[in-house]
């Protein structure tokens, strides 16, 4: 059985679906950023620094490492007309591998202990500092191909979202 309404109803109920559909959809893209972060994380883990420094990575949090400081955050949702954006943006480390780039001859020094340690294939080995020589790292974009692996989820938030604001409007 079908329930008529008045076309100033109708118009009211799809501009309130229009503003929740606009809501419900940057709270997907949010959660569909995380996601795609948390990709990034795994990817640079298993690239960036076991690509670098010759194993692969596998740290419960990976933000801070022994070898360096890496930062992925989620950037801002922003709506521009009918566009929903947001995205990565990489600090440190991960920047690095991202793009690609140098380091300047450097020393590295402890900061939390009197000297450094670190395996190798003949056992531990230890120094006051060390006189790192530098070196050009590779550019090995992660986060693209964390994005591409993300877009199934993108995807369904979206549907979720839409579905959630038609709800949400009395539409459905």
């Amino acid at each position: 059985m079908a329930t008529w309404i008045s076309p100033g109803e109708a118009a009211g109920r799809f501009r309130k679906l229009a503003d929740l559909q606009r809501r419900e959809l940057v709270n997907g893209a949010r959660r569909a950023t995380h996601v795609w972060r948390k990709r990034a994380f795994g990817l640079f883990a298993q690239r960036g620094i076991g690509r670098v420094f010759g194993e692969t990575a596998v740290l419960g949090r990976i933000e801070t490492t022994a070898q360096a400081r890496v930062i992925i955050k989620r950037e801002r949702v922003t709506v521009k007309g009918e566009l929903i954006e947001t995205g990565l943006r990489l600090r440190g480390f991960a920047a690095l591998v991202e793009g690609g780039g140098t380091t300047k001859p450097h020393e590295i020094k402890p900061k939390n202990a009197e000297i450094l340690a670190w395996p190798s294939v003949d056992g531990m080995n230890f120094a006051r500092r060390v006189s790192h020589p530098g070196g050009r790292i590779p550019r090995n974009p992660f986060t693209a191909d964390a994005g591409r692996l993300s877009q199934p989820d993108f995807v369904r938030e979206m549907d979720k979202a839409t579905r959630k604001a038609a709800e949400l409007a009395g539409l459905v």
